[in-house]
């Protein structure tokens, strides 16, 4: 996670300088999985195909990560970032639809959890950009 550490360190740099000194921080595809993000300011950042199931986003700056924690057959934490319909959900990753079609046919025995997909849905949806 140094690697991590030190490619934020310098987007920091690159934003504070108006784009002069530091880098833009590209963590496209990067593996993110379990990750302390706390706190970083990933405005501009490039998160596409990132990996952040797992990852500890609390107070992320730059870019909307929602979380609901305590959800579907893995009673785990689910992330959603809505610029990139992108949802970490376990060990699967996927868009919006397809967390609610995956959570609903995961759960299909289970009346509690298939509500609690609808609404974490629900409230992921209604905070869409």
């Amino acid at each position: 996670m140094d690697k991590i550490r030190e490619i934020l360190d310098k987007h920091q740099l690159w934003l504070e300088t108006s784009f002069k000194e530091g880098e833009r921080a590209n963590l496209r595809g990067a593996d993110l999985r379990g990750a302390d993000l706390r706190g970083a300011e990933l405005s501009y950042a490039n998160l596409r195909g990132a990996d952040l199931r797992g990852a500890n986003t609390q107070r992320v700056r730059g870019v909307e990560i929602f979380s609901v924690g305590n959800i579907g057959t893995f009673g785990g934490e689910v992330k959603y970032i809505p610029s990139l319909d992108k949802v970490f959900a376990g060990c699967w990753d996927g868009n919006l639809e397809g967390f609610l079609n995956k959570g609903l046919a995961r759960n299909k025995d289970d009346e509690k959890q298939k509500r609690n997909i609808k609404i974490a849905y629900a409230f992921f949806k209604n905070n869409t950009v």
